[in-house]
C-alpha cells in the first residue's frame, strides 16, 4: 500500500513538472513571436521613413541649376561666324584697321575665353586657335571684320556678336566633316549660342556666317564643279547648326608672275554661280578681284583693301538682313540676275 502511494506521488510530480515546462515554452514562444513582430514593425517603419528619400531621388533638385534668364531688358544681337582662309583671317595692319563704335560689335572668344564678350578690336580672332581645328597661329594681323561690323551696324542698328573661325592656306576639302575645321566651327558657334542664351543681357535675333575662301583651291586647280559641291556640303552642316544665311565674299586674283590656267577666275565664277543658283548664299562683295594694286604679296592685301571690302560686305549683308526683318525704306536691286556679280541696295524715296 505504502509502495502504491509512492508511485502516485511520483506521477503527480511528473505531471506538475511537464505542465511547468509547457507553460515556460509557451512563454518563450510568445516572447519570440513578440520580438519578431516588434522587429518586423521596426523594419517596416524604417522602410516607410525611407520612402520619401527614395521618392526625392527620382526627382532630384540640381543644386545651382539656373532658371531661364529674364530677358526683359536684353539687347537684340546678330550672331555672325567669320569663316575661311587667310583673307578672312586678315594679313593687314592693326594700326590701320577700321574702328567700331562702342556697343556696336563684340567678339566672343569661343576657344580662349568663352565666359564673356569683348569689345570688337583690330586683333579679332588672334587668340582663337584650336589644335586639330582652325589654327592660324599668330598670323592674324588685321582683317576686314571690324569694317564689316561697323557698316553692318549702320545698316541694321543691331550689334554684332562675332566669332572667328579661319585659317590661312586651307582648301575647301579641308572644311568638310571629318577634317576638324568644320567641327570646330560648329563647336564655336554652339558655345556662342549657349553663352547668349544663358545671358540676361543679350537675345539672339539672327545667326549668319561670312565666308571668304578659295585662293588655295584656285592654286591647287580645284575644278569649279568640285568647289561648288563641297561648298554646298560645308554650308549644309552649318545650316543644320543654326546658320540662316551665308554672306559670301569673292576671292581676288593671283598677284604672281602668271596664272596660266586662269584658276582664280574659275573659282570667282563658281562663287557667282553658287550665289545665283542658291538662295542660301548672298554675294556681298567681289571687290578683291579689282584691288590687285592694293595687294602686298601674291595672295594678300594691305589693310585699306580689307577695310574697303569689309565695309562693302557689311553694308550689303546688313541691308539684306534689315529687309528680311521687315525694315522700311530698303529695296533689293540685283542688276545682274545671271551671275549676281554685283549687289546694290537703294533707298526708296
Amino acid at each position: 500500500m505504502r509502495f502504491g502511494n509512492m508511485i502516485l506521488v511520483a506521477l503527480l510530480l511528473t505531471v506538475l513538472l511537464c505542465a511547468s515546462c509547457t507553460m515556460q515554452g509557451a512563454q518563450e514562444s510568445g516572447s519570440s513571436a513578440l520580438s519578431l513582430s516588434t522587429t518586423e514593425e521596426r523594419t517596416n517603419g524604417e522602410r516607410e521613413s525611407a520612402a520619401p528619400s527614395e521618392q526625392e531621388s527620382e526627382n532630384p533638385t540640381v543644386p545651382g541649376k539656373p532658371d531661364s534668364p529674364d530677358k526683359t531688358d536684353a539687347v537684340d544681337v546678330d550672331l555672325i561666324l567669320f569663316m575661311g582662309q587667310s583673307n578672312m583671317a586678315g594679313r593687314g595692319s592693326y594700326a590701320e584697321s577700321a574702328t567700331v563704335g562702342e556697343g556696336h560689335a563684340y567678339e566672343f572668344r569661343a576657344v580662349s575665353d568663352p565666359t564673356k564678350l569683348y569689345p570688337m578690336q583690330a586683333s579679332f580672332g588672334l587668340q582663337e586657335n584650336t589644335k586639330g581645328g582652325a589654327d592660324d597661329g599668330s598670323k592674324k594681323t588685321g582683317s576686314l571684320v571690324p569694317a564689316f561690323c561697323a557698316s553692318y551696324f549702320q545698316a541694321t542698328g543691331t550689334p554684332v556678336v562675332a566669332v572667328s573661325c579661319s585659317q590661312g592656306g586651307t582648301r575647301i576639302d579641308q572644311w568638310q566633316t571629318g577634317g576638324g575645321k568644320l567641327e570646330d566651327a560648329v563647336a564655336r558657334l554652339n558655345a556662342a549660342k549657349r553663352f547668349l542664351d544663358a545671358s540676361e543681357d543679350y537675345r539672339i535675333r539672327g545667326i549668319y556666317m561670312v565666308w571668304c575662301q578659295g585662293e588655295s583651291d584656285a592654286r591647287n586647280h580645284t575644278t569649279a564643279e568640285r568647289y561648288l559641291e563641297l561648298t554646298r556640303t560645308m554650308y549644309g552642316v552649318m545650316q543644320s547648326a543654326g546658320v540662316e544665311q551665308c554672306f559670301l565674299i569673292g576671292i581676288g586674283n593671283y598677284n604672281g608672275i602668271e596664272d596660266p590656267k586662269n584658276s582664280f577666275v574659275y573659282i570667282q565664277e563658281a562663287q557667282k554661280k553658287l550665289c545665283a543658283e542658291s538662295a542660301d548664299f548672298l554675294l556681298v562683295s567681289t571687290s578683291f578681284a579689282d584691288l590687285r594694286d592694293r595687294m602686298k604679296d601674291d595672295f594678300h592685301f594691305f589693310q585699306d583693301a580689307y577695310n574697303l571690302v569689309g565695309t562693302e560686305a557689311g553694308s550689303a549683308a546688313g541691308a539684306w538682313v534689315r529687309a528680311k526683318n521687315g525694315g522700311s525704306g530698303l529695296q533689293f536691286s540685283d542688276y545682274d540676275n545671271a551671275h549676281r556679280d554685283s549687289v546694290t541696295w537703294k533707298r526708296n524715296g
